[in-house]
């Protein structure tokens, strides 16, 4: 008896159940037994509720939604499979499809990170989720989640030459319904409403992927940055370019609000544009290797960047006075360079025109955006 008793670390509500003592400690099995009984409760708490505790004494199917599968599973299970099928989307209440489905599929745990399906797959399943929720992920990019009375893995289940499109990864635990291929055929047969609604549900999903594609430009919407020094330029090629049919901003034009940062605004921009123009003059004077040399301020310099990087080379531009030896950084070679003649202010036009005429003609040859 004594080998099954547990140490206590509190007070004993009856020291008659203390049969020896231990120094520091006293044995006591009525307050082993209350204490096993308070965490049982307090597990089934944590579980009923849905929640995750790093701390807690669970096991990790219970965190990850082994539990859920049990409620689940085998006879006892049936009436909640049928209950959770009656909300989804290709079932629509309809209890003997639900009761049809119910018996051609089995449970399988959503784990938090655990896939359900892997992109570029063979398989060829159906999952109904009815519990949790479930990331979609296309090359990396999640696009999408999916929920309770929602089905994932439709396309190969459709087609079985098809190979997975995107993988759908755990978000919180839960529990789907796998439904294998040859299963949902029969069902489909007995139930062809059922294909009319994977119809519906992939034009609805259909056009939720068109809302992740960027329209494209009726016309080229060029964006012109430029330092203030520099400014009167830039204000005169976009004045020559205006008439060239393309939308043409300057820096100055509302891009930069009072109440916003120049971060965020110039990555709004850069989405809108299809082509960038940097106009830099020797703005600043810098020493480099002992040499002293003519470059451009840095936040122009750090403008050309992020639109290089969000552009490419092809769709930035850079304009720079002839003969001016400004020094760029190295990561900046390759760009398209095109170069004005020095002169007074009165001359601007005639000096600008000829750099404007180039870039409608490069604009025109590559268009606006497709992706």
């Amino acid at each position: 008896m004594n080998a099954l008793l547990m140490r206590c670390d509190g007070p004993c509500a009856s020291p008659t159940y203390h049969p020896n003592k231990v120094v520091g400690k006293q044995i006591c099995m009525r307050y082993s037994l209350r204490q096993v009984r308070q965490q049982n409760r307090w597990q089934h708490s944590v579980v009923d509720q849905g929640g995750s505790n790093m701390n807690d004494k669970t096991t990790p199917a219970v965190r990850n939604g082994g539990n859920f599968v049990s409620r689940f599973s085998g006879d006892d299970g049936r009436a909640n499979r049928i209950k959770a099928l009656m909300e989804a989307t290709l079932v629509q209440g309809d209890q003997l499809l639900a009761e049809a489905i119910a018996n051609a599929s089995e449970p399988v745990a959503l784990e938090v990170g655990g896939a359900l399906i892997t992109e570029m797959g063979h398989d060829t399943d159906l999952y109904f989720i009815l519990a949790g929720k479930a990331g979609i992920i296309v090359k990396g990019v999640q696009v999408n989640e999916r929920g309770p009375g929602d089905h994932v893995g439709e396309i190969a289940a459709l087609d079985p030459t098809q190979q997975r499109s995107a993988t759908v990864v755990g978000q919180s635990p839960g529990v789907a319904l796998r439904l294998p291929e040859p299963a949902l055929t029969d069902i489909a047969e007995r139930f062809p409403a059922i294909w009319r609604r994977l119809a519906i549900e992939q034009a609805k999903r259909l056009v939720q992927r068109n809302d992740l594609v960027r329209a494209a430009n009726d016309q080229p919407i060029v964006f012109i940055i430029s330092s203030v020094e520099a400014l009167t330029v830039a204000q005169e090629l976009q004045s020559r370019l205006t008439h060239a049919d393309m939308q043409v901003t300057l820096w100055t034009d509302g891009v930069f609000r009072a109440s916003d940062y120049p971060i965020p605004a110039l990555q709004r921009a850069i989405e809108a544009s299809d082509f960038a123009i940097a106009v830099i003059d020797g703005d600043d004077t810098i020493v480099s290797r002992e040499t002293t040399q003519l470059a451009p301020r840095d936040n122009v310099t750090f403008e050309l960047g992020l639109f290089m990087g969000k552009l490419d080379l092809e769709r930035t531009i850079l304009v720079e006075p002839r003969n001016a030896q400004i020094k760029l950084a190295s990561d900046l070679r390759g760009i398209t360079t095109l170069t004005y003649r020095p002169g007074a202010d009165d001359t601007l036009e005639s000096r600008i025109q000829p750099v404007a005429h180039e870039i409608s003609k490069h604009v025109r040859r590559v268009g606006v955006r497709r992706s």
